[in-house]
């Protein structure tokens, strides 16, 4: 049976072993692996939470201890993707090379954190599995990809109204925004020397929670966010845009479990800027000056940009996010609410920012909608 790759998921590990033993002809245990792993889709979390039961029985099928794959629970609690069906985002530089090496598109647990919207080794915005590509379930993940792959995906989106090196200019500086902020989240988790590490990684998960809200289509403006994104990358899946969205924001703290890795990419770049990640400032001033060519203003006022990524002031989300602000300790929530109270004095009546049709108003481009 195949070795586990460092950094695999069960389902995909669990996935590869159906595929061999497929290829073998060794039916009855290709039924057993993929009946493990169904019944973890209907009840739990197909990555994590296995029962020694559970890990016996896979054991005995594939002949390996499968303990090891299964780390990092904790991790995957606060940060992960709960939705089995949400991890569909993967590099398709690193599963290319998978099927080279193992001839399997390999998932990496990292693909369902809902900070990880970059890859690191290539550097390069996750892509979502959507549409003809959408996988029914995680049992034809692998052969979804297989056909994303083959039909050339993952390229990135050019508009014919821009600059090729311009375009792509604005979404390595993203990338490398959201990969700062990737980094300096994993850094704050893993050190234990610090003990307001949590509530720092706290701010940022509020913060991204706020700018992933819904909005419902027809009724509110799109959020700078949807926009950001839809100008970096082309279309945005019509799920997001279809949302409902909830009218007093009670599930606001589930914001960041977007499916969409290319909307939740332009939030952590957002977000390193905001907080003021090393290196993010002079990223953030190339980001706006390719903005400029584009035709979209980027503010790089940190006021002005929470102004117009938060929503109108005293709007549920802006209100939402204060109240948390100022459950923070002390040190990590004042400049954050002086931040707060200098894009309230601003005002949305001002016209100076306003949320995605202002921020997004292409200059002799394609229209922003």
């Amino acid at each position: 049976m195949p070795d586990y790759s460092l950094g695999e998921s069960m389902s995909s590990w669990l996935c590869r072993n159906a595929f061999v033993a497929t290829e073998e002809l060794d039916l009855d245990k290709t039924m057993s692996l993929r009946r493990v792993l169904q019944e973890r889709a209907l009840v739990g979390d197909v990555d994590f939470g296995y029962s020694a039961v559970e890990l016996g029985e896979i054991s005995r099928l594939t002949g390996a201890d499968p303990s090891k794959i299964i780390q990092d629970q904790g991790l995957h609690e606060d940060w992960g993707l709960q939705d089995n069906l949400a991890r569909i985002s993967f590099c398709p530089a690193c599963a290319r090379e998978a099927v080279k090496n193992f001839c399997f598109p390999i998932w990496r647990k990292r693909w369902s954190y809902c900070w990880v919207a970059a890859c690191e080794r290539h550097r390069q915005a996750l892509v979502t599995l959507r549409g003809q590509y959408r996988p029914i379930n995680l049992l034809n993940r692998a052969s979804c990809t297989f056909r994303f792959l083959v039909d050339g995906g993952g390229a990135a989106h050019i508009s014919t109204k821009a600059k090729p090196s311009v375009q792509l200019g604005f979404i390595d500086a993203q990338v490398c925004l959201a990969l700062k902020a990737q980094e300096h989240i994993e850094d704050l988790y893993f050190s234990s020397a610090d003990p307001s590490n949590h509530m720092r990684l706290l701010a940022i998960r509020d913060f991204c929670d706020l700018l992933l809200r819904p909005f419902r289509k027809g009724r509110d403006e799109p959020t700078f966010i949807y926009e950001m994104a839809r100008h970096t990358f082309g279309k945005i899946p019509g799920d997001w845009a279809n949302h409902r969205g909830w009218d007093d924001f009670p599930g606001i703290e589930l914001a960041s479990q977007l499916t969409c890795a290319h909307t939740r990419l332009s939030a952590m770049a957002v977000a390193a800027y905001i907080f003021r990640l090393n290196g993010a400032l002079d990223k953030w001033q190339e980001l706006s000056g390719l903005g400029r060519e584009l035709g979209v203003l980027i503010p790089t006022n940190r006021a002005w940009l929470y102004a117009a990524a938060s929503g109108e002031p005293n709007s549920p989300p802006r209100e939402w996010h204060v109240r948390r602000v100022r459950s923070y300790s002390v040190d990590i929530g004042r400049e954050l609410i002086e931040m707060i109270n200098e894009a309230s004095a601003l005002g949305y009546a001002s016209g100076i920012v306003a949320a995605g049709k202002t921020m997004f108003l292409p200059s002799g481009g394609r229209k922003g909608r």
